[in-house]
């Protein structure tokens, strides 16, 4: 049996990155993952075809001290510097520019598959993590002052075990936390595609009642982007029982040919969306991070980074932990990492409630209240400027 300080149990991005945190910050750190670590650089176009998240500046600047390296990731990571904002169903529309705020970029998009073999280069560099992948963890034994985490073959002691597994996280479920959590009533769509009308360096959201909102992420490939239509269930099934030309048109006319032609590069596949948050951060030796304390809606893109802004947290809350000698799982150590992230994660969910519920309703006073509100933003350079700082991780929410 070996004893770490920590033990991560999920290497996604958001385990990666808290693990090599932790160990820049001289933890010892256990890092268990149920599939192996991937290692292989994907194909530009294979990764594009993936799963696409949007970073802001805050989380691009936390992957770069982790070690990430930039230069390899360029040719899969597109910047942005503009963001396109309206609603089709009034005049009311609204834009981001960098240049307002002084910057080059508001924040990338890149593939999670490419990001996850640069983490996995960056582990190799401490010694002070161990992998252990592919790995299971099936139960856990509370003693006095730590935690023994058993997995199939193996048991390790630690003070403090982190959940980083994603929405389904089992730990969570070992340890009984609960959680609040409410239905969307919406699926998102995601496919990639191809236009032929498009700025490379602008990110679009189209807002049209309950058959929106529809994003559109820029791709490194010239007029390729990641689409997230986000659309109520029984419209995602018939939209995702299309064939791709008939998809293609589908989106062509909902977004009144703004794009131009479209082309569907990708089966389009639909995901339900469900409001999930836990009621505490932290249980006796667990804490959670990520999706495994929170899930929310993707029309802002911003799950990765507060998944991403968790990590930056706990990290500094142990830190100060460990320079004070405690016990990392003291819960007054653990409180105050709760008490940070808490309320603005139940910040970002509630604003994410108001704008899918004004913007999903045909109702003509809300489509008149809607326009009046991206009228007033965009009328007020000193509040349009207090949305973007928070948006790319400027300030806090």
């Amino acid at each position: 049996m070996r004893t770490f300080q920590i033990a991560i149990v999920g290497a996604g991005v958001i385990g990666q990155t808290l693990a090599i945190t932790l160990a820049r910050l001289g933890f010892s750190v256990l890092l268990i993952e149920q599939r192996p670590l991937m290692t292989d650089m994907p194909s530009q176009e294979d990764a594009w075809r993936e799963r696409c998240v949007a970073l802001n500046l805050e989380s691009q600047q936390l992957l770069k001290q982790c070690g990430v390296n930039w230069d390899r990731l360029g040719p899969f990571c597109q910047n942005y510097s503009k963001m396109q904002v309206w609603d089709a169903d009034s005049t009311a529309s609204i834009d981001f520019l960098a240049t307002e705020l002084y910057l080059e970029s508001l924040g990338c998009i890149l593939p999670t598959s490419a990001l996850s073999v640069c983490l996995s280069d960056c582990l190799q560099a401490y010694p002070n993590i161990c992998i252990l992948a592919p790995h299971c963890v099936q139960t856990y034994r509370m003693n006095a002052d730590s935690v023994t985490v058993c997995c199939e073959k193996t048991e390790h002691t630690v003070q403090l075990v982190v959940a980083a597994e994603g929405v389904r996280s089992q730990l969570r479920e070992l340890f009984g936390f609960q959680m609040q959590t409410w239905d969307y009533q919406q699926a998102s769509v995601v496919a990639t595609i191809q236009v032929t009308q498009g700025d490379a360096h602008c990110a679009y959201q189209q807002f049209q009642g309950v058959e929106g909102p529809i994003a559109l992420l820029p791709l490194p490939k010239p007029n390729w982007y990641s689409l997230v239509w986000s659309t109520t269930p029984a419209h995602a099934t018939v939209l995702c029982a299309m064939e791709r030309a008939d998809f293609a048109q589908a989106l062509k006319q909902v977004t009144m040919g703004f794009f131009g032609d479209i082309t569907c590069l990708t089966e389009p596949k639909q995901h339900p969306l469900v409001m999930q948050h836990t009621k505490e951060y932290f249980r006796e030796r667990c804490v959670l991070v990520g999706d495994s304390a929170h899930s929310v809606h993707p029309l802002a893109g911003l799950g990765m980074n507060l998944g991403l802004k968790d990590v930056k947290v706990l990290a500094t809350v142990l830190s100060v932990a460990k320079q004070q000698q405690r016990d990392l799982a003291d819960s007054a150590v653990l409180k105050q990492y709760h008490q940070s992230r808490y309320p603005e994660v139940w910040e970002v969910i509630a604003f994410l409630e108001v704008i899918k519920r004004s913007f999903s309703s045909g109702h003509p006073v809300m489509r008149q209240l809607r326009e009046l509100g991206l009228g007033f933003v965009a009328k007020q350079p000193w509040l349009k400027k207090q949305f973007m700082k928070v948006a790319i991780g400027i300030v806090s929410g």
